[in-house]
């Protein structure tokens, strides 16, 4: 069953990515799919002016648009949900690529690494310069890396506002837990510094290949990042890291808020010198570029063959064809 919504929008089957409901989108008369954010009402009963910061982040960005921010069509602010409709970005979601990254023990290089995290701090910053966004829920799911090996942040929408104690929708954080910054799981108010950390633990582990906090359950990993020691450096897992590079970790992963870089911005300066590196040929991002191909081509023949189907045989086929994808880039080795 889909979601009908104005101006000749529909959403279709969730895609299950990160904290948020994510949706297909199509619109009448149009051709190819579009991506969608939605936040039901009942999830936002203690965060009542997410509409208000979603309004400012979308105006801001079609102001101004950012390379690293999908291009918004549509929002829709409804009596049991709000929707945000953007343009799909190519590529592959950067938990996906960290996943493959493992199971080929083949971490990803530096200047790889550090591109796609300066691009997400980079479209951060763009939208931070009202000094009260804070993003609040940065994880590897909000992240597609392109096949260029640069990334676009897919969900920019905030759930924090800088200075205020971290009080969001039920659905703000729950399947985040692995970036949560400890102020963040302490329920202490939440400002830039908070971004900063985020961002820094989905570098560490793109570079170490090292899960952070790795934990049995999410209590338990929520524990970890409140009470035990700080990460090691991460040149105990990569010793070729440059000591530059490592120090710029160390630095975004404290888990003192004013020991980190004050900005996303200056994490972003920090990364330049390795962001702006030339591609590595046949990198991790090219490599598995004709799996986003594919990804297209089946998200549109499954378009037209489940339409007639129930609600239950979309959700199966398409939960199929997310694992079968999963596999074959596990199998898949880095080069």
């Amino acid at each position: 069953m889909s979601i009908s919504l104005p101006d000749g929008w529909s959403l279709w089957w969730p895609v299950e990515r990160g904290s948020r409901e994510q949706w297909l989108a199509r619109r009448a008369g149009e051709r190819g799919w579009f991506e969608a954010t939605l936040l039901r009402r009942h999830e936002a009963y203690d965060d009542l002016r997410w509409d208000e910061r979603v309004r400012a982040v979308t105006d801001r960005s079609r102001a101004a648009p950012h390379p690293a921010l999908p291009r918004v069509r549509a929002r829709y602010a409804l009596d049991e949900f709000s929707a945000v409709i953007v343009e799909r970005v190519a590529g592959i979601d950067l938990d996906v690529l960290l996943q493959r990254a493992r199971a080929a023990a083949a971490p990803l290089p530096c200047a790889e690494a550090a591109r796609i995290v300066a691009c997400a701090a980079s479209a951060v910053a763009a939208l931070g310069r009202d000094a009260r966004y804070v993003h609040g829920a940065l994880d590897a799911a909000s992240l597609r890396v392109r096949p260029d090996g640069s990334a676009a942040l897919l969900d920019p929408w905030p759930v924090a506002l800088s200075g205020r104690a971290n009080v969001t929708g039920r659905a703000a954080y729950a399947p985040r837990f692995a970036s949560m910054p400890p102020e963040a799981i302490k329920g202490l108010a939440l400002d830039a510094r908070s971004d900063v950390y985020s961002l820094g633990l989905m570098l560490y582990e793109a570079v170490t290949g090292a899960r952070p906090f790795d934990a049995p359950s999410d209590v338990e990993r929520m524990r970890r990042i409140v009470d035990s020691a700080p990460l090691a450096p991460p040149r105990d897992f990569a010793p070729s890291l440059p000591p530059a590079l490592d120090a710029v970790i160390q630095r975004a992963v404290s888990k003192r808020p004013d020991e980190r870089y004050a900005s996303v911005a200056a994490l972003d300066e920090a990364l330049a010198p390795w962001a702006a590196e030339a591609p590595l040929p046949g990198g991790p991002a090219r490599a598995f570029d004709r799996y986003a191909t594919r990804v297209e081509r089946t998200v549109a023949r499954l378009g037209g063959d489940l339409s007639s189907r129930d609600e239950a045989a979309r959700r199966a086929l398409w939960r199929e064809l997310r694992n079968d994808l999963r596999e074959a880039l596990t199998r898949d080795r880095c080069e």
